[in-house]
C-alpha cells in the first residue's frame, strides 16, 4: 500500500477512536456513526484510487468526505486531498475535422471504446485520467478515425485533433455530396511481364560455372605446388601427374568461359525482352564434350 493509503487508514482509525471518546459531542452535532463510517471509507477509497491514477474517481470520493457532516479530522484531510487532485486531473478537448480541414460537429466520439457525451465531440473541455487513451470519431456514413494520446497528470486544456476522411466530398458551391467515379483498370502494359525463365537458367549456369572454376583452379594450384616442390627440381615428374594438373587448368578455364558466356546470354535475353513488346521464348542448353563444353542458345521472336 502507498503512504497515502496508509495515512487514510490511520485517519479512519483516528476517526473511530474519536467517535468512541466524543460520541456525545458528535451526536449533538448531527454526526451519526453511519456518517462517520461513510466519510472514513470515502477518504480511504479516494486515496486508493489516487494511487492507481484514477484521479476523477478519487476526486468524487474526496468531495464526499470533505462535506461538513464528516468529522473535522477527516474533513480537513479530504479538503486538502481534493485540492491536490483537482489540480492534477488533466483536461482536454477533442476536435474532429474532415479531410478538407473543416470542423465536424455531428461526429460521435468514443473514448477507450466507450461512447462519450455529445458535447465532448464538439470541442468542449472535459476531465480525463492520466495515461494512454484511444479517441475514435465516427461519422454518419460509418467512416471513422482514431487518435492515440498519452495524457500527463496536471495537463490542462490539451487539444486532440482527429481527421476523418469521408467517402463523399462536399462541393463548395452547391453543398451537395458526390461520390468519386470508379476507375476501371486498363489493360496491363507489356512492361509488367516478369523476367523470362531463360534469364534465371542462364544465371544458374553462371553460378555453377563459377563454382566449378574455383574448384578446378584450386586443385590445379595445389597440384602445381606439389610438383614444384617434389619432382620439378630434378625434371623427373610423372607425365600422368603433369597431364592431370594441366587437365584441371583446362577445366577451370572452360568453366570460367561458360560462366561468362551464360552471364552474357542472360543479360542479352533480359534486355531484349525489355525492349520488345512481343512475347517470345528462349532456351539455353549446356552439355559437356570430349574437349570441353557446349553452350547452345535457341530463341523465338
Amino acid at each position: 500500500m502507498s503512504v497515502l493509503v496508509t495515512r487514510a487508514r490511520v485517519i479512519v482509525a483516528a476517526a473511530f477512536v474519536a467517535g468512541l471518546t466524543c460520541s456525545w459531542t458528535e451526536v449533538a452535532r448531527g454526526q451519526s456513526p453511519d456518517t462517520r463510517e461513510s466519510c472514513a471509507t470515502a477518504a480511504e477509497d479516494g486515496q486508493l484510487l489516487r494511487s492507481k491514477n484514477q484521479l476523477r474517481e478519487a476526486k468524487a470520493r474526496f468531495v464526499t468526505c470533505s462535506q461538513s457532516a464528516c468529522p473535522a479530522a477527516v474533513r480537513a484531510d479530504c479538503t486538502a486531498w481534493l485540492d491536490e487532485v483537482t489540480r492534477a486531473v488533466p483536461t482536454l478537448a477533442v476536435r474532429v475535422n474532415d479531410d478538407q480541414g473543416h470542423d465536424v460537429t455531428t461526429a460521435r466520439l468514443f473514448v477507450d471504446g466507450a461512447a462519450a457525451p455529445a458535447d465532448q465531440a464538439s470541442g468542449t473541455s472535459f476531465e480525463i485520467n492520466p495515461g494512454k487513451h484511444v479517441f475514435r470519431a465516427e461519422l454518419a456514413d460509418g467512416t471513422s478515425a482514431e487518435e492515440v494520446a498519452i495524457v500527463a497528470a496536471g495537463e490542462r486544456n490539451r487539444i486532440v485533433r482527429i481527421t476523418v476522411k469521408s467517402t463523399a466530398t462536399t462541393q463548395s458551391n452547391g453543398g451537395t455530396e458526390t461520390t468519386p467515379p470508379a476507375t476501371t483498370p486498363g489493360p496491363a502494359s507489356s512492361d509488367s511481364r516478369g523476367v523470362p525463365p531463360a534469364v534465371f537458367v542462364a544465371g544458374g549456369v553462371a553460378l555453377v560455372s563459377v563454382g566449378l572454376f574455383l574448384f578446378f583452379q584450386t586443385r590445379a594450384w595445389s597440384d602445381h605446388d606439389r610438383l614444384e616442390s617434389t619432382c620439378a627440381p630434378t625434371h623427373r615428374c610423372d607425365p600422368g601427374e603433369v597431364d592431370d594438373a594441366e587437365a584441371k587448368v583446362t577445366a577451370a578455364k572452360i568453366s570460367l568461359g561458360v560462366g561468362a558466356l551464360a552471364l552474357a546470354v542472360g543479360a542479352s535475353i533480359f534486355f531484349i525482352d525489355r525492349a520488345q513488346s512481343k512475347p517470345r521464348s528462349a532456351r539455353l542448353e549446356v552439355a559437356p564434350t570430349a574437349h570441353g563444353g557446349l553452350v547452345r542458345l535457341s530463341a523465338a521472336w
